[in-house]
């Protein structure tokens, strides 16, 4: 039996997926992942993973971990979509699954709804853009994927419990 070549994570998309959402995350201020979610992309890394050497050393071809993949697929579109409207049956489209079994996969690999996911995701990117610029809040709005500015503010008021404006001051 041959010796398995390294892995590296340029040759494999999936892995870079994973990692790319991790960093992300890390680097847009969200209140990083939780223990659930970091279990979730443990696992996908760790499938990802085991297929490649499998498939290195014995010729093994399993089903790629189909979920898997239209999880990432669709938080990379989220990702890169965070300032359109990003409702659940686009995004269970994305996925190639019905609207209520995608809420289902999707909650079971994140700890959270679609929505939850999407609503944090904003959220980080407009803490991120109070604590680093002088933009006006109604732009940090619009860029975010928000509505208004007194949609982020009323949300920034319910799941963190401040205001945009304190956000941005307790930055400087």
């Amino acid at each position: 039996m041959s010796k398995p070549k390294a892995i590296y994570h340029a040759e494999d998309p999936a892995l870079v997926g994973i990692a790319q959402t991790l960093v992300n995350s890390w680097t847009n201020g969200m209140t990083l992942l939780s223990e659930r979610q970091l279990d979730a992309f443990a696992s996908l890394f760790r499938l990802r993973v085991k297929y490649l050497l499998l498939s290195q050393v014995s010729g093994f071809q399993p089903q790629a971990n189909a979920t898997a993949t239209r999880i990432q697929d669709v938080l990379d579109y989220v990702e890169c979509n965070l300032a359109d409207p990003l409702p659940l049956d686009k995004l269970a489209e994305i996925a190639n699954l019905s609207t209520y079994h995608f809420a289902r996969v999707f909650r079971t690999a994140m700890g959270r709804s679609p929505h939850q996911y999407v609503v944090e995701r904003r959220l980080a990117v407009a803490k991120r853009r109070l604590s680093q610029s002088d933009e006006p809040l109604a732009a940090i709005a619009h860029v975010s994927g928000f509505s208004s500015q007194s949609h982020m503010t009323d949300t920034f008021k319910k799941i963190l419990d401040v205001t945009p404006g304190v956000v941005r001051k307790n930055s400087n």
